[in-house]
C-alpha cells in the first residue's frame, strides 16, 4: 500500500443547492434524490415530504456516493486509496458534526480510502422531493432495500409470502428503466400489486470524464435512503436480503485487496451505520439480515415455484450496461456475480432460464474461467478450513468478530452457538458451490 502522502487528493465540495463540485472548477453536477412519481394518486391525503433530518442523511449519502463516482482510482492496485474531502451543506449540521470521524471510519471500511467530512448549514430545501405514499404502513411495516439483483428480489417474494403486501415497502435502487421494468414484473407476479418508492441512482456526468466503476459507498447510499424513509414513516427496520456469505464477500484470493471486495452488506458495516443513525436522525432504526444464516441456493429454493421468473426479473451481473456489447441486460455468465448466481439457480433448478453470453463450457480455462476458478478454489479451503470455529478463523481472520456482529439475528444465541451456525453456514455454502463447479469441470486441477 502506498504511503498516506503519496495519496492522491480529491476536494469536493456540496452546495446549497445540492450541486456536486470539484475543487477548482465553477460548474457541477445535480445529485439525485427520491422519486415518488410511481406511487402518487390523483385523490387522497399523500404524507408529507421527507424531514429536514432524513433530508440530511439522505444528502450526506448521495454527496459520499457522488464523490466516489467521481474520483477516479489510479489503474494499480498499489493506487488503490484515495483521500477524499467533502465539503457539504446541511439544513442541520449539529448532529453530523458530532458524527464526522464515526462516518469517516466507516466510509474508511467500506471503501479503503481517507475520508475528510466537513459539514455547514445553509442548505436549501429539496424543490423535487414530492410526497411518498398514498395512505400510512401499517405500524409492523419494513422498508426492503431491492437492488435488484436475485437476493434482494427472492428475498423480498419469499417476505411477502411471510408478512404480507401490506406489510412490505420495497425501496427500489434502479438505475436504468430497462432493469426497473424488468424488476417491478417479477415482484407484481409475485404478488406486489404496488409500486415500489424508487430512489434514483444515477449520477449525471460531465462530458469526456468517465465515473470511477468500483463505486464501494453503494451500500451506505442505499441503506441512508431507506433508514431515512423508515424513520419519517415511524417504522423501526430496514431489512436487506443479502444471504451471509455474499454479505462478507471473503476474498477470493490474495489477489483481491482492500476494499476490492465490496463491504456494502457486511454486519459489521450495518452495526457501525445504526450506531451513526441512531445519534444522527435521534432515533434508533434496525438494519437486518434475515436471510444471512441462508446460502444462495437455500433462499432460490424458498422462493417456489415462481423461481423462473424471478430469476428472469433479477440482474446480477457485474458488467453495467454502459460496458455491455449491445445485448440489453444479458448476463455475461462468467464474472463473480454470475458464476454466484448460476451455482445458486442450479441448487434450485433443474434448468436456469438465464441466458448468458458464456455457456458452461467456455468456464473450463483460460481467462473466461479465471472467476469460476477463483470461487472453486475458495470454496475448497473454505470446506477444508471449516473443520472448527478456531480452524476456520486462523484461515480466514476477517471471520473472528462475525458472530457478534449478527447476534441480532439469532437474538438468545449464545457465542458458541453462533459460531456453530457459522461453521454449518460455510460448510453449506462451500458444498453448494463445489456441487456446481461438478457440471463445470472434470477434475479439480482442471480450474487450477
Amino acid at each position: 500500500m502506498t504511503l498516506a502522502t503519496e495519496l492522491p487528493h480529491f476536494h469536493f465540495r456540496v452546495d446549497a443547492r445540492g450541486w456536486l463540485c470539484r475543487e477548482g472548477e465553477a460548474e457541477g453536477v445535480p445529485l439525485t434524490f427520491l422519486d415518488s412519481r410511481p406511487m402518487r394518486a390523483a385523490t387522497g391525503d399523500l404524507l408529507p415530504p421527507l424531514s429536514p433530518a432524513a433530508c440530511d442523511l439522505i444528502r450526506i449519502a448521495r454527496a459520499v456516493h457522488g464523490v466516489d463516482r467521481w474520483a477516479r482510482r489510479g489503474q494499480q492496485h498499489l493506487n488503490w486509496a484515495r483521500r477524499l474531502h467533502v465539503e457539504l451543506a446541511l439544513q442541520d449540521p449539529g448532529p453530523w458534526k458530532r458524527l464526522a470521524v464515526d462516518l469517516s471510519a466507516l466510509l474508511h471500511f467500506l471503501t479503503d480510502d481517507e475520508w475528510v467530512l466537513t459539514f455547514e448549514g445553509g442548505c436549501l430545501p429539496e424543490h423535487q422531493q414530492q410526497a411518498l405514499f398514498q395512505e400510512k404502513p401499517l405500524p409492523n411495516a419494513e422498508i426492503a432495500l431491492c437492488s435488484g439483483g436475485l437476493d434482494s428480489v427472492a428475498g423480498i417474494v419469499d417476505r411477502l409470502r411471510l408478512k404480507g403486501p401490506d406489510a412490505i415497502i420495497p425501496l427500489a435502487v434502479i438505475s436504468t428503466t430497462m432493469k426497473q421494468q424488468r424488476i417491478l414484473d417479477a415482484l407484481r407476479s409475485s404478488g406486489l400489486d404496488r409500486s415500489p418508492l424508487l430512489f434514483k441512482n444515477q449520477m449525471q456526468q460531465k462530458l469526456g470524464d468517465p465515473p470511477e466503476n468500483s463505486a464501494r459507498s453503494r451500500g451506505f447510499l442505499f441503506l441512508s435512503a431507506a433508514a431515512a424513509c423508515a424513520h419519517d414513516l415511524g417504522l423501526s427496520s430496514v431489512v436487506s436480503f443479502e444471504t451471509g456469505m455474499g454479505a462478507l464477500n471473503l476474498p477470493m484470493n490474495d489477489a483481491q485487496v482492500g476494499a476490492m471486495n465490496t463491504r456494502a452488506m457486511h454486519p459489521r458495516a450495518l452495526r457501525e451505520l445504526e450506531r451513526i443513525i441512531a445519534r444522527g436522525l435521534r432515533r434508533p432504526i434496525q438494519l437486518r439480515q434475515p436471510y444471512f444464516f441462508l446460502t444462495k441456493g437455500e433462499l432460490c429454493r424458498a422462493v417456489g415455484d415462481c423461481l423462473p421468473e424471478v430469476a428472469m426479473g433479477a440482474y446480477s451481473c457485474d458488467e453495467t450496461e454502459r460496458n455491455k456489447p449491445r445485448d440489453g441486460l444479458i448476463h455475461c455468465g462468467k464474472c463473480s456475480s454470475c458464476v454466484y448466481r448460476r451455482l445458486a439457480l442450479a441448487a434450485a433448478l433443474k434448468n436456469d432460464p438465464t441466458p448468458y453470453r458464456y455457456a458452461l463450457a467456455q468456464l473450463k480455462q483460460g481467462a473466461e474461467g479465471y472467476e469460476a476458478c477463483a470461487f472453486a478454489t475458495q470454496a475448497r479451503h473454505l470446506l477444508e478450513a471449516a473443520t472448527s470455529w478456531a480452524d476456520l478463523t486462523r484461515h480466514w481472520p476477517g471471520l473472528r468478530n462475525v458472530p457478534d456482529l449478527i447476534a441480532c439475528e439469532c437474538p438468545g444465541a449464545s457465542e458458541t452457538e453462533r459460531e456453530h451456525l457459522m461453521l454449518d453456514l460455510v460448510r453449506r455454502h462451500a458444498r453448494e458451490a463445489l456441487a456446481w463447479f461438478a457440471q463445470v469441470i472434470e477434475t479439480k486441477e482442471s480450474m487450477c
